[in-house]
């Protein structure tokens, strides 16, 4: 008993402080998480918010908390918390620019509203936009002693931001965060994008996607060299019949190597090998570990690397024959050109570019400005659709003659040009055989077919 007595008089000023505090602490961690209740009139800051906002409309104007005095009934039955008071703005009619809208009051019954300031808000709208901008890695920090840091790499090192116009008029791109204080080996972090040196207000609605990049810094010792290489990647086996590997191409495209300068310089890529397509009926990837990567020992990669190869497999290319239409350009002033008419080509392609090609999809012309009077065989000037490749195409024979002057026209010739003597008749019929060429037993497809 008298120890016990003897603990409690010890430093009793100290340890009622102590309670105090402790019971205070208590109180404020209570009415923290407890609902301000609304009793007789006061007044109040409720938040504010916009109702049915157009998607197409950002807000670029302050939108602050509105002061409101509010009055209880004296025969509420029921506490009634702040959290049940807020004010909104309708928007569904806003356009775009600066406008004067009505502040609103939602209270539940018991409640009494006045004396509302504002009663008015000036918010002004812009129209939403998209842009893509560069992401750049703000470093921070250094290495630890011994250390150095190569260039960062962002994955992916552009991103897509939609906001206000006004605002992404002025942006030219965004940045993400790293630290390397201290740092003995390569970095890898995921950091949310930021919009340096961007004036936007906390309420303005402007976002990038994706909102996250991925940021890997190499580090590597002193001593030591950093080289990136591409990756090549070689196949073996072959598709089903009838299917070809129409292209093959390896994400990331190119790795970063560390290891002594002289061994680096005799790197010129990291080559893949023994990668089997046999037998395969669709596009697929293979996934290469850093194991399986064939490095010299004394070499590794600044970071681990896992390599996925994508192998597009299609149906092979195709040929069709097309008869198409040559015109003639550029006839040089006092000349006229016979028309060439049609001629029959070779393209080839795989079956989605060529299946549904049709003439028009496609010109041929020649160009006379540079010729002479007479009958000549050029090859035509073309212009194809992508995916499309010209195998066969036969020369034309360009006929130039001087224009006839005015009042000596052969009678029964409306053209004003001579009539075509033996030889020049000859010619042409030469010149419409070799447009036609062999058909090969291939499709013929005629204009307007």
């Amino acid at each position: 008993m008298d120890l016990l007595k003897k603990v409690f008089q010890h430093n009793w000023k100290y340890k009622v402080i102590a309670l105090l505090l402790a019971l205070c602490f208590w109180m404020w961690i209570t009415n923290q998480s407890a609902p301000i209740t609304l009793w007789g009139e006061q007044r109040v800051t409720v938040p504010l918010t916009l109702r049915d906002q157009p998607a197409n409309l950002a807000v670029i104007s302050a939108v602050n908390p509105v002061s409101v005095r509010l009055t209880v009934d004296s025969d509420a039955t029921a506490d009634i918390d702040l959290s049940d008071v807020y004010a909104y703005v309708e928007m569904q009619n806003a356009s775009e620019g600066e406008s004067s809208y009505p502040v609103q009051i939602y209270a539940p019954a018991g409640v009494r509203v006045s004396d509302l300031s504002p009663q008015y808000l000036m918010i002004k709208l812009d129209a939403v936009a998209d842009k893509v901008v560069p992401v750049t890695a703000n470093i921070s920090g250094a290495p630890a002693k011994f250390f150095t840091a190569g260039t960062p790499i962002l994955t992916p090192d552009v991103v897509s931001v939609r906001g206000p116009q006004s605002l992404l008029a002025d942006l030219t791109g965004v940045t993400v965060a790293a630290d390397l204080d201290g740092a003995r080996d390569t970095v890898r972090l995921n950091r949310p994008v930021q919009f340096t040196g961007l004036q936007a207000l906390p309420e303005t609605s402007i976002r990038a996607y994706p909102e996250t990049v991925d940021i890997l810094v190499p580090i590597y010792r002193e001593e030591e060299s950093l080289r990136t290489v591409p990756v090549t990647a070689a196949l073996t086996g072959a598709p089903q019949a009838g299917l070809v590997v129409r292209s093959v191409s390896a994400v990331p495209a190119d790795v970063q190597l560390v290891g002594m300068k002289e061994v680096l310089d005799d790197i010129d890529a990291v080559h893949l090998r023994d990668l089997s397509v046999e037998g395969w009926n669709s596009t697929g990837t293979i996934e290469v570990t850093e194991a399986e990567l064939e490095l010299p020992a004394e070499v590794r990669t600044a970071a681990p690397a896992r390599i996925r190869v994508l192998v597009t497999i299609g149906d092979a290319a195709v040929r069709r024959n097309v008869a198409v239409r040559v015109d003639v350009r550029g006839v040089p002033a006092g000349f006229t050109a016979e028309p060439i008419g049609e001629i029959e080509v070779e393209v080839s392609g795989y079956p989605e570019w060529v299946g549904g090609l049709t003439p028009e999809d496609m010109s041929f012309w020649v160009d006379a400005s540079t010729y002479s009077e007479g009958s000549q065989y050029v090859t035509p000037s073309r212009d194809l659709p992508p995916g499309v490749e010209l195998t066969r195409l036969p020369s034309v024979n360009l006929v130039l003659r001087p224009l006839a002057p005015a009042g000596d026209e052969t009678p029964g010739d409306s053209t004003g040009e001579p009539p075509a003597g033996p030889e020049e008749a000859g010619a042409g019929e030469a010149g419409e055989a070799a447009a036609g060429g062999e058909t090969d037993g291939r499709e013929r497809i005629a204009p307007n077919e």
